[in-house]
């Protein structure tokens, strides 16, 4: 009889302690969770600041393009190659956020994280933007909910998918990043 009862209380104590370990993996992966979200919302802000400075050196490179040519900025097709002119490094015309491949030495067919639109004149700088993220018709982009945007005065803000709108500020076809993605 006493081997029966050892037996019985032996189970028993096996099952708390599998019943302990589980509810203790469940909490650490809770943990886990809550540190991986933590870390992508700091990643993701990180992002966003680097993507601010790019354009901020790209504004930066467009203005010295303009100095050099008597106040005519490059046309709205081919501004890469003369701005990228005025830059050392590549990695200007490229948001962090962005997944699309990058070219390694061709300054030609680069294709860039940022929209530019030309100014047709210089007198409202503070108001006339020259470039900013990429956002696609179905407001996907390089961030979540919004992109940053530079003016010719130099100064980068984050505007939201309605200020996005209210401002009217670019936005591709979802097409263009599909197929943009095949190549």
């Amino acid at each position: 009889m006493p081997y029966v009862w050892k037996e019985r209380w032996l189970d028993r104590a096996l099952h708390r302690r599998h019943f302990e370990a589980f509810v203790v993996f469940l909490i650490i992966l809770t943990v886990m969770g809550m540190i991986l979200n933590l870390y992508g919302r700091s990643s993701e802000a990180a992002n966003r600041t680097v993507c601010r400075s790019n354009l901020r050196h790209l504004v930066q490179a467009l203005k010295l393009y303009a100095q050099d040519y008597d106040d005519h900025y490059p046309a709205g097709d081919r501004w890469v190659r003369p701005v990228s002119a005025y830059t050392d490094s590549l990695s200007f015309f490229f948001c962090p956020s962005d997944n699309r491949p990058r070219p390694k030495r061709e300054r030609s067919e680069l294709r860039v994280s940022y929209w530019y639109l030309p100014p047709a004149r210089s007198d409202e700088e503070s108001s006339t933007a020259v470039f900013g993220d990429v956002l696609y018709s179905n407001w996907l982009g390089n961030h979540e909910n919004g992109g940053n945007v530079a003016y010719l005065d130099g100064h980068v803000v984050w505007r939201n998918i309605t200020q996005w709108q209210e401002e009217r500020l670019p936005v591709e076809p979802l097409i263009k990043k599909k197929a943009s993605a095949a190549r």
